[in-house]
């Protein structure tokens, strides 16, 4: 994603926003980066993440789906304003068992008030094995003081 080292997204601002959650540290993601309306992110598969059929719970896929479809509308939001899905249609295409997932999530519609992203997962072969689209409303929170820049 070469656009990722674009100046108007500052990834270690995403970053920091990211790992203050204690849910996206808990699922074990990671950011690998984002640019103007896209945004990838990483898992790579624990133990804790297999269901009792030996695949990765289909949870997992959605929170990653949820979180990367946010990420990305995120990229064009300024500080104080909050992405929160209201809505997402998931499909499970193929089993994730091991290895490394890796999730890009891309705005479909950008609104003042909705957006909609689409999200694939992929895995380390690059089968596709879950796609989602995420709706959100955009809203204001309070306290993002912390995530400045300085």
């Amino acid at each position: 994603m070469s656009e990722a080292n674009s100046p108007s997204i500052d990834q270690e601002l995403l970053r920091k926003v990211l790992e203050s959650s204690p849910f996206f540290r808990h699922l074990k993601m990671e950011f690998v980066d984002a640019a103007d309306g896209v945004a990838r992110l990483s898992l790579t598969v624990q133990p804790f993440h297999i269901n009792t059929q030996g695949i990765v719970q289909g949870g997992v896929l959605c929170s990653l789906a949820d979180v990367v479809g946010l990420l990305a509308v995120g990229t064009r939001l300024s500080l104080g304003q909050r992405p929160r899905t209201v809505q997402m249609d998931v499909h499970f295409l193929a089993p994730a068992k091991e290895g490394t997932l890796v999730a890009v999530g891309r705005i479909a519609k950008m609104g003042t008030l909705v957006s909609v992203s689409d999200v694939e997962i992929q895995d380390e072969t690059g089968k596709t094995v879950c796609m989602a689209r995420c709706t959100s409303v955009l809203v204001s929170v309070a306290g993002d003081e912390k995530f400045s820049s300085q």
